[in-house]
């Protein structure tokens, strides 16, 4: 919001300048709606009526000084900015909503969602005449979608052998990641997996995952061994080397033990 000072030992005369000065420099900016001002007034940007604005935007003439209007950006709408109110000194002059949620209504907005056929998650029935029906779990699930947040769906592929895409050496990324990057397309749909691979996250988020894929690995059981190799198999080679050289050994360290005690019952005899 904008600075406001409020310092009672500042005489009025003063602090009144300085929000003028402040105001007249703020005035002169130039002011871009499609980069979603926050502070800015513009000259006068026509709002239609909607959940968040109902009335006419504020005009600079109708503002005073130390006053700002507050603008919020709306997702795929028509009218890119909507005004919220007017922040007049330490208060709104009514009380806003500064986080409306903008993606339960998307006002039949058309969202480019990029696919390819992927059975059985995205498959095409192809009809004479060449048109084309597309069906499946995901295409399904976009539909609903679509009739929850009111969009409507305009289904694109990617170029022939590019499908989920690979990066390029210049760091791009072509098929659905590349077009996603690009904002040739809104949402993608093709059995996609969630992974952070050479910097898809980049380009691409995903959302809450609703399935789950157990990949496993199947072995050729091997053939019974020969009975007179089953004393052996249970342990392993080293094994059976350690209980060699440790039988090998015992002998020979016993019988050395036996030596030296018989010598000192000797001496001590």
């Amino acid at each position: 919001m904008g600075p406001c000072k409020n310092d009672h030992k500042i005489k009025a005369a003063k602090l009144l300048g300085k929000k003028r000065k402040l105001s007249s420099k703020f005035q002169q900016q130039k002011v871009d709606p499609q980069s979603t001002p926050v502070h800015a007034i513009p000259e006068e940007f026509p709002v239609e009526g909607s959940e968040i604005e109902e009335g006419a935007l504020p005009r600079k003439s109708e503002v005073s000084p130390g006053e700002f209007s507050v603008y919020v950006n709306q997702v795929y709408s028509r009218q890119r900015v909507a005004f919220l109110s007017t922040w007049r000194c330490t208060h709104f002059t009514r009380t806003p909503t500064l986080f409306p949620d903008k993606i339960s209504n998307l006002r039949g907005a058309t969202l480019n969602v990029a696919t390819f056929e992927f059975p059985p998650d995205i498959m095409y029935d192809r009809h004479d005449g060449g048109q084309l029906r597309l069906y499946g779990r995901e295409v399904e699930l976009i539909r609903v979608l679509s009739t929850a947040c009111n969009f409507t769906v305009n289904f694109l592929e990617p170029p022939p052998g590019e499908v989920w895409g690979a990066r390029q050496p210049n760091g791009t990324w072509n098929g659905i990641v590349g077009m996603l990057g690009s904002n040739a397309a809104d949402l993608a749909i093709a059995s996609l997996f969630i992974a952070s691979v050479k910097g898809r996250m980049d380009f691409q988020h995903f959302s809450s995952p609703y399935d789950q894929n157990v990949n496993c690995i199947m072995l050729r059981v091997p053939p019974p061994e020969p009975r007179w190799q089953a004393l052996l198999w249970p342990f392993r080679q080293y094994t059976w080397f350690a209980l060699t050289v440790g039988l090998l050994l015992s002998g020979p360290l016993l019988y050395c033990m036996g030596q030296c005690s018989a010598q000192r019952y000797k001496c001590f005899m």
